[in-house]
This record gives structure tokens, C-alpha cells and sequence, in this order.
């Protein structure tokens, strides 16, 4: 036993031959004191272990493929039948001399590897116990040298390899036998080594290529500082071309290395991969340098500059570079901060005229426009896109004069230049200055707000102000993104313009004045869409929220939609009822009560009337069509009345009607007015016969001449029973219109547009209309606007009256006792939607309330409600 290993458990002498026994005498029979490989190359202890099957299963070791193996201290055996598999490990001879003894490796183990733990031996596996593996220094000194020359010569043919492939010429050694060579050194402890070399042959090729690189830098030179270089175009091409060289070398080493990458470097955190050690290096080396990185920069300048002048640029080049960027996380944010920086200084040398606001934000809108597609090009966040649009924002609105720029906001908004509204709402935005453009905004309405009051006799008035207003608020939509700052000052500039001086009262009764042109005209006359016709009805709305004196139009409105509910001259009357619907939306219900009222009286009018007409025609054959509007007393404008004689079939007609409507609301009483009462009569000319559309009184007038062919103006006064003056100018006109207008239905004699009381009427037997159907116009009185204008101002004043007092009863009941100062800041605050109160009004109505006893003065200064 000394000196060789005895075997427990051996069935023949074939299972002890080492597996180099084809090789050489040294290898086959006589091996004393054998140093294992892994004595070489880790030095470690030798221990020994159980021969234990369930241990020695979950080993395994390099130049054995026998999965029926077992090792001890020092020594290791392997089956006879798979002993020729050790003679070749790859391309690579096996290693000389003694047989190999791996021992137990606890290393990194790579997934691809020879050795697996995962693999259990068989049970019918004979057990070999090796005893006395034993071995002197001497023999450890011989069996170290077959074992360095396999690591030198492994070793070199790496580095050779590695210097072959850098220098792009074709290696002598198969892929495999070199990745077969890297496990194996990295098996047993030369992974720092290898590493080294590998990393020294890399890093020493780098340097060589940047130098190469800085001479073709030095070329570039005379066209750094240029905005366009072609010399530094051409050195990003051949930056790129270099990358994807040194990408293609730096591929196919890590590939050789792979085991290296994983086992060794991998599993470190102190040490990078092989590809980031590749990257790491190109990019300290030649990105970073600055002598490289000046033509490198200006290269990438010079095609941005293209680009945004719109001339033909190399986009594709500058893709490639970001690409070489894009491998290392620093250099590609260097990259994305210097394009925002270029693109604030290609702003600031190209900077327009800002006087020209549109040719200025065109171009501001270009440049913003461009940098969106460079960043989607380049595949860059938008935290980097907005901030190169932010770059842009800047040096166009900063640092210019932005008192030019924003004075110019009202030509933009003439011309309905949106987007370039938007683009300068953008810009005002980022660079803080915001206000600053809402302020020369609410200067341009509130300004040419004013230049349109200088118009409001003009019949386009209102619409010009309802143009205005729809302007603006849509730039305050699709320009200003309907900011909150914007939105006040629009609501304050619309406000502002309206309610400035006594322009309160004129836009309420031009805007309900042009309300009633709306809904007696509708879609035909005003040559206007259904879909037009309502947005003209809300822009009506809109605008009455703005007017402080809402009492004006209240008024104007109430007393025109009485007239067109009574005469007919609503061109639809539904529509009359979607109107009163938009200004309870608006006001509220309390506020339009009286206008639902009127539309109620008339749509029950209807059905009343239909119901009498029903009982008539079955009681008795009458050819007379009757109709009439019972209006609620209080709610309805005050009409002049006008007490006239009316022919008997009518009177009969109407006590008929009195009588059927009293006998079903007992305490209910008619009162009778014929000022806007109109009728068709219909008369037998020697033309033919025509049904003519008529007032109440020219029908009275008319049927006269069925008893006498002519009579002179007193005798038709003193017929019809007319007594007052305003009833004798009514009749006045009612014969003007009948004898002096275009159609002629009497004749006066002496002819002339006055009537005189011995001027005789007569029927016009010369009557020849062709058509049918006449409506006969009525003649209004001169000045008759002015004096309704007036009358309706009266009725304004004295309802206002009527409010102010009510809020200061209201305040004072809550409050007991009041000083005021504080009283008249709360009736304001009430009363405000109402008309501009002034202060001298408040105070002589809170003295009626004194003098009714409502209120008692305290002091001087206070009040108390009683």
C-alpha cells in the first residue's frame, strides 16, 4: 500500500485503469503520489468524505461524461467503459500525466456546464473506497507542471484569440475549444486571471481606437463652431461605423467569455458584465473625450439645424447616434439635455419680429411643432419633449418684450387665430407670465366692447355685441383651455363693458328688443337654421346674466311677448316656450313666473274658447268665428283702454261668452279691452269677394258702410261712441290706414294723409286686389317708440322702488337693528342683479319705510324694524 490507493469493493482490474491509459507509460499503471489538478490550481486541503452513496451522487468533476463516479481525499476513479472519453476535452489535449482528482467543487456552476448536481447515481453503481492516497512533496512538484503548462497554453491561446478577433482577422481555435478552455480555467479558480487578461486586451484596443478617432477629430476643427458642419456629419458616421465594429468584436468575445460572465462576473456586485464593461469603456474613452466629443456634438448641432430650418437633414444618422448613446444611461441623458439646449439657442438666433404677433407665433408654433417630431423620432420621454418645448416657450416669450406681444392678443382674436391663441396661452403659461396676458385680454373686450356702444342705434348692434361675446368665449375655450384667470377675466371684461355707465339700460332693451325680432321673425325672415336660431336664444341668455339692470329687459321683454302672445306674431309659439325654459335656467323660476303665467292664459284661453264655440254651434247656427284671450289681471302689461261701440252680433257674442264663463267661476268678472282685438271681415267688392285682416275698430268702422255708402269722420265718431282724445287719435289712424295707406279699402274726400272731422269716407269701388287675403297695416303713432320706451321706464323705476324697499324690510327683520352704512351695503348686495342702484335712492326709500312705520331711527346712524 505505499504509494498506491487500495480498492474495497473492485470486481476486476479493467475498473482501476486511469482514463489515460492510450496516452503514454506515465499515464497508465504506476502513480505514486499523484497531485490532483486541484491541488495546482487552489492549493486547498485535501479532506476526506464518506463513501456514502447519497453524498457521492450530488458530485461530479471535469473529463469524466460518467454519471457513475465517486471521489475521496485526493484521488478519483471513474468506470472502465467510459475511460477513452477523457482523452479530449473540445480541440483541447487532456491534461498529462496522473490521473486528475477534481475533488468536491462548491464553485459557481454554469447551466450549460459539464458538471450536474441534479443527476442521483444509480443504485447498482459498485462503490469504490480509496484508502492512503498519500503523496510527498516531491510528487506534488512533478504533477504541478503538467497542470501550469495546460494553463499557459489555454490561457495564451485566449489572449490570441481575443487580439485576432479585435483586429478583425480569423482565429485558429474553434469557438467551442475556446469556450471550453474559459469554463475550465474558471472551474478551478483563474477567473481573476482570465478576467484580467481579458479586460487588458479590451481596454488596450479601445485606446488605440481613440487616438485613431482624435486625428479624425482634428479635421472637424474648422467647423465647430459653424451651425452646420458636413466635416462633423462625416465624423458621425464614422463614430457610428466604429461602434458597431467594436458592438460586433464586443459580441462575439462576451460570447467566448460567457461562462466567465456568468459564474464569475455576474454573481459580483463589484464587477460589471462583459457588455458593460464594453459599453463602460467606449463610452470613457471615446464618448467622454473631449476632443472627440466637440466634433461628436457639433455633428448632431448641425443636423438639428437642418431640421429646423426645414432644409434636407440626415435624420437617420442622427438616430444611429442616439443609439450609441442609448447604451450607457448618462451619455444618452447628455445627449437629450444638449438637443434641448441646442433648440433654445437656434430660437434665440432665429428670433422673429414679435410687432408681427401672427408671423411670430406661427413660427413660435413651427419650432414647437418641429421638436415634437424630433423627440417622437428619437424615441424620447415626455418629460425631455416638454422640456425642449418649455426651451422654446421661453426664449420666445421671456426674453422679449411681452408688452408689444400681449397688446397684439386682440388682433389674434379678430381674426380668430385659435391655435395661435393657444400656442401664446402655452407660452405664457411655462414662462409664468400669465396674467400679464389675461390683463390685455380683458383690456381688448372691455375696449372694443366700448367701440361697439358708439353703434347702438344701428339695427346691427345687438348682433355685433352677441358676436363679440361668442368671440370671446371661444377663446376663452379653445384658446385658453378655459383657465380659471382667463375665465374671470372674461366673465369681468363682459361684465365691465355692459353695465360702464347708462350702457346697462341699452344693451337690456336693444337685446330685448332684438329677442322679440327673434321670435316674431323665426328661421325664415332671419334667414337662419333651427340649430342658429337657438344659439342666437342662448347667446340672448347668456348675455342677459351679465346685465346688472335685468328689471330693463324684464320689462321690454314682458311687454313685447304680451304683444306677439295677443296680436299672433310669434312665429312659433312653442319656441316661446323653450325661450321662457332658458330664462328660468338662468334666473330661476321666481323670475320668469309672470312669463309662464302669460303663456299659460293663452293656452288656456284656447281650450276655453273651443269649448264655448262647442255649446254655441249646438245651441244655434251662427257663422260668426269668436275667439277670445282671458288674461290674468296683474300679470299682463297695461294697455290703454279704448271704449268703442261694437256692432250687435259682437256685443251678443261677447255677453254670451261672459255669461258661460262667470257661471263656472262664481266672483269672477271680465273686463273687456279692444286695443289689440283684430278681426277678419270679410267684404264683397266688385273685384270679388276678400276676407281683410283688421283691427277691432276698422272692423267696426267697416261695417258702417253696409248701412250707408258714405260718411264723414264725425258722424263715424259719434257712431261709435269714441269720447277721449287717445280713442279719437286711435280712430284717427284707424282711418288713415283704411283710406290713405298703399291699399285703399275707403276713399276720403278731399284727398291727403290728414283726417279733418268734415272729411266724407266712402267704400273704394275701385278696389282691384288680386289677392284674397289683405292684411291691412296698422299706422302707429309719431313717437309712439319714445313714448312706450318712457312708459316702460316709468313702470321700471317705480318696480325697482317696490324691490329696494322690499330687500331693506327683509334685511332689517333678520338683522333687529342695523347701522347705515352696513343697510345700504346689504340692499346693494340684494338688489344688485337689478340695476346700478345709487346710494341717494337706497337712502329716500328706507325714509318711506320710516314714514310707514316699517323701520324707527335709533340714532342717527341705526335703525330698528318695528
Amino acid at each position: 500500500m505505499s504509494g498506491r490507493p487500495s480498492v474495497e469493493g473492485s470486481n476486476s482490474p479493467s475498473e482501476q485503469q486511469p482514463p489515460h491509459s492510450n496516452k503514454s507509460a506515465r499515464g497508465s499503471n504506476k502513480r505514486k503520489g499523484q497531485t490532483t489538478i486541484s491541488n495546482f490550481f487552489s492549493k486547498r486541503p485535501q479532506r476526506s468524505r464518506p463513501s456514502d452513496s447519497s453524498s457521492s451522487s450530488h458530485k461530479s468533476r471535469v473529463g469524466s461524461v460518467s454519471d457513475n463516479s465517486a471521489s475521496s481525499s485526493g484521488v478519483s476513479t471513474t468506470s472502465g467503459h467510459n475511460s477513452s472519453s477523457r482523452d479530449v476535452l473540445g480541440d483541447m489535449p487532456a491534461f498529462p500525466g496522473a490521473d486528475l482528482n477534481i475533488g468536491p467543487y462548491k464553485g459557481p456552476v454554469s447551466p450549460n456546464g459539464s458538471r450536474s448536481n441534479k443527476i442521483p447515481l444509480k443504485n447498482n453503481v459498485r462503490k469504490l473506497v480509496i484508502k492512503n492516497a498519500k503523496t510527498s512533496s516531491s510528487d506534488e512538484q512533478k504533477s504541478d507542471q503538467p497542470a501550469k503548462k495546460y494553463y499557459d497554453l489555454t490561457i495564451n491561446k485566449l489572449k490570441t484569440s481575443v487580439e485576432s478577433i479585435l483586429a478583425e482577422q480569423p482565429t485558429i481555435y474553434s469557438l467551442e475549444d475556446l469556450y471550453r478552455g474559459v469554463e475550465n480555467l474558471c472551474r478551478y479558480d483563474k477567473s481573476s486571471a482570465l478576467w484580467s487578461m481579458c479586460h487588458n486586451s479590451l481596454s488596450t484596443y479601445i485606446k488605440d481606437r481613440k487616438t485613431s478617432l482624435q486625428i479624425k477629430a482634428n479635421e472637424c476643427e474648422p467647423e465647430i463652431e459653424q451651425e452646420t458642419s458636413l466635416l462633423a456629419e462625416d465624423f458621425l458616421r464614422t463614430l457610428y461605423k466604429e461602434w458597431n465594429q467594436w458592438t460586433v468584436k464586443a459580441t462575439l468575445i462576451r460570447n467566448i467569455f460567457f461562462y466567465l460572465d456568468r459564474a464569475y462576473l455576474l454573481p459580483s456586485p463589484t464587477r460589471k458584465p462583459i457588455w458593460e464593461t464594453c459599453v463602460e469603456l467606449f463610452s470613457q474613452n471615446i464618448l467622454r473625450d473631449s476632443r472627440i466629443s466637440r466634433p461628436l456634438h457639433s455633428g448632431l448641432v448641425s443636423i438639428l439645424a437642418k431640421k429646423r430650418s426645414n432644409d434636407l437633414a440626415d435624420m437617420s444618422l442622427l438616430a444611429d447616434v442616439f443609439r450609441v448613446y442609448s447604451s450607457n444611461k448618462d451619455d444618452l441623458e447628455q445627449a437629450r439635455k444638449m438637443v434641448v439646449t441646442s433648440a433654445s439657442k437656434f430660437c434665440s438666433m432665429h428670433a422673429s419680429d414679435p410687432t408681427d404677433i401672427e408671423t411670430f407665433l406661427r413660427t413660435m408654433s413651427q419650432r414647437i411643432e418641429t421638436e415634437i417630431e424630433v423627440a417622437t423620432f428619437l424615441e424620447f420621454p415626455e418629460s425631455v419633449q416638454k422640456k425642449a418645448i418649455e426651451s422654446i416657450q421661453w426664449e420666445s416669450i421671456n426674453y422679449l418684450n411681452r408688452d408689444i406681444l400681449f397688446t397684439k392678443v386682440g388682433t389674434l382674436v379678430e381674426h380668430g387665430q385659435m391655435h395661435l391663441i393657444n400656442v401664446l396661452y402655452e407660452g405664457s403659461i411655462t414662462v409664468g407670465v400669465y396674467s400679464d396676458l389675461s390683463k390685455a385680454w380683458y383690456e381688448y373686450i372691455v375696449d372694443s366692447g366700448a367701440e361697439l356702444m358708439k353703434e347702438k342705434s344701428s339695427r346691427q348692434f345687438v348682433p355685433r355685441v352677441i358676436e363679440h361675446y361668442k368671440k370671446n368665449h371661444r377663446v376663452l375655450t379653445d384658446g385658453f383651455n378655459r383657465h380659471l384667470h382667463f375665465d374671470h377675466s372674461f366673465r369681468n371684461g363682459i361684465e365691465d363693458f355692459i353695465n360702464t355707465g347708462d350702457n346697462s339700460s341699452v344693451i337690456a332693451e336693444r337685446l330685448a328688443k332684438y329677442g322679440d325680432e327673434l321670435m316674431r321673425s323665426g328661421t325664415s325672415k332671419m334667414n337662419l337654421s333651427e340649430i342658429e336660431l337657438e344659439n342666437q336664444m342662448d347667446s340672448i341668455i347668456d348675455i342677459y346674466g351679465y346685465i346688472r339692470g335685468k328689471d330693463v329687459f324684464d320689462a321690454f321683454y314682458k311687454k313685447d311677448l304680451a304683444r306677439r302672445l295677443l296680436l299672433g306674431r310669434s312665429e312659433n309659439i312653442e319656441l316661446e316656450q323653450v325661450m321662457i325654459s332658458k330664462f328660468k335656467a338662468q334666473t330661476g323660476s321666481a323670475a320668469v313666473q309672470q312669463l309662464e303665467t302669460m303663456y299659460n292664459d293663452m293656452s288656456l284661453s284656447k281650450d276655453e274658447v273651443a269649448r264655448f264655440n262647442n255649446e254655441v254651434n249646438e245651441d244655434k247656427k251662427s257663422k260668426l268665428s269668436f275667439h277670445v284671450n282671458v288674461l290674468t289681471q296683474g300679470v299682463w302689461p297695461t294697455y290703454p283702454d279704448l271704449h268703442v261701440r261694437l256692432p250687435d252680433v259682437l256685443n251678443k257674442r261677447m255677453a254670451d261668452f261672459e255669461q258661460f264663463y262667470t257661471g263656472e267661476r262664481k266672483g269672477r268678472k271680465l273686463r273687456w279691452h279692444h286695443g289689440l282685438g283684430n278681426c277678419i271681415v270679410k267684404a264683397r267688392f266688385p273685384c270679388g269677394v276678400k276676407e281683410l285682416y283688421v283691427s277691432e275698430l276698422q272692423a267696426a268702422i267697416i261695417v258702417l258702410f253696409n248701412n250707408d255708402n258714405e260718411l264723414t269722420f264725425n258722424t263715424i265718431k259719434d257712431t261709435l261712441a269714441i269720447e277721449s282724445e287717445s280713442a279719437e287719435g286711435t280712430l284717427v289712424r284707424a282711418l288713415q290706414a283704411l283710406a290713405c295707406s298703399k291699399i285703399k279699402v275707403l276713399t276720403k274726400s278731399p284727398s291727403g294723409n290728414d283726417v279733418k272731422p268734415d272729411d266724407v269716407f266712402k267704400v273704394n269701388e275701385e278696389f282691384n286686389e288680386k289677392a284674397v287675403r289683405i292684411k291691412i297695416n296698422q299706422i302707429q303713432p309719431k313717437k309712439r317708440n319714445e313714448e312706450q320706451r318712457k312708459e316702460v321706464q316709468k313702470e321700471v323705476e317705480r318696480d325697482r322702488h317696490m324691490e329696494v324697499q322690499a330687500a331693506i324690510v327683509r334685511v332689517m327683520k333678520t338683522r333687529k337693528e342695523l347701522e347705515h352704512v352696513k343697510l345700504v351695503e346689504e340692499v346693494i348686495r340684494l338688489t344688485r342683479d337689478r340695476g346700478n342702484l345709487q346710494i341717494p335712492e337706497i337712502k329716500r326709500n328706507i325714509d318711506l319705510l320710516l314714514e310707514k312705520e316699517f323701520l324707527e331711527r335709533i340714532d342717527d346712524n341705526t335703525y330698528r324694524y318695528i
